[in-house]
């Protein structure tokens, strides 16, 4: 069976000839489509030393490749994508494009679909948020940064207006504490929503598009499974926003009307709560081997 792209794993920590465990059944999946090649790299050596080492070579290296595995700030998958340059590989996703996808701030500004679609949002750089602006925006907002809430803690889910100048720098300082080395770029105030709940779940689904055509859209909450979609409108509207490999992500408010949530590039975003692996694989197949 030809071969339609190249797939690249992070390999376990400790048995590199083996995927990383939480990779372990998209790895399988992938491997049993059959058109798809299917390697691992060792990512603890390339994030401690920048030295890419894959498991063998791939059979053809002008395949584009595909990426899936963990996050990578910024600056470390330019590196990443460099390292596989060199080795005479095509992966998929500029630097840029991950850049743009990761951060949400980023595809929020430059595409008007998001705009239009998603809560109000403001982004600082750095770690300091304006009030003045704040108070002006918003009734009530979350904060995160560029690419993370901090869900799980003890930090609060959102904040009323007004805030002082002091009050925005100490809910800052704090967030700022819980992300840690995981900080990225700044700080984004976001207009808060209520959601739509069917037996305690939000009712979020994720989308996954490749070069401007959607490939699938499913279940990403645990919801009950008779719950509505997203309107085909909705998530048409955001299939062209300019990366090869993305996700979006949609939820439903409480009113009934639909809105964007969030982006994410298509290499480190997860499966879907509901998605099957073995689907999934074999969609992102026929969709690589339709390109030109």
């Amino acid at each position: 069976m030809p071969r339609v792209a190249n797939v690249l794993f992070p390999a376990d920590y400790f048995e590199k000839i083996v995927p990383d465990g939480s990779m372990r059944i998209e790895y399988e999946s992938a491997c049993a489509e059959g058109r798809l090649d299917v390697g691992l790299f060792d990512l603890e050596l390339f994030e401690e030393r920048g030295e890419l080492a894959l498991d063998r070579p791939f059979l053809d290296e002008a395949l584009p490749l595909v990426y899936r595995g963990w996050m990578m700030k910024q600056d470390r998958y330019r590196a990443f994508f460099t390292a596989l340059r060199e080795k005479g590989l095509c992966p998929l996703t500029s630097p840029n494009a991950y850049e743009e996808f990761h951060m949400f701030p980023l595809a929020y500004m430059r595409n008007d679909a998001l705009k239009v679609h998603a809560p109000r949002l403001v982004a600082f750089l750095g770690h300091r948020a304006d009030a003045v602006v704040i108070n002006r925006m918003f009734t009530e907002f979350m904060v995160k940064d560029y690419v993370k809430s901090v869900k799980g803690t003890r930090f609060p889910v959102s904040f009323h207006t007004p805030v002082s100048q002091e009050r925005m720098d100490g809910i800052v300082k704090e967030f700022v504490r819980l992300r840690g080395d995981l900080f990225t770029v700044g700080i984004v105030c976001k207009e808060c929503v209520d959601l739509a709940r069917y037996g305690g779940a939000t009712n979020e689904w994720r989308a996954f598009y490749l070069d401007g055509n959607l490939l699938n859209v499913c279940r990403n909450s645990n919801q009950p499974t008779n719950v509505a979609k997203p309107p085909e409108e909705l998530v048409l509207a955001c299939s062209n926003l300019g990366s090869p490999y993305y996700t979006v992500d949609f939820a439903e408010r409480a009113n009934g009307t639909w809105i964007v949530v969030e982006t994410g590039d298509g290499q480190v975003s997860g499966l879907a709560a509901a998605q099957d692996p073995a689907i999934y694989y074999q969609v992102l197949a026929d969709a690589l081997e339709r390109r030109d």
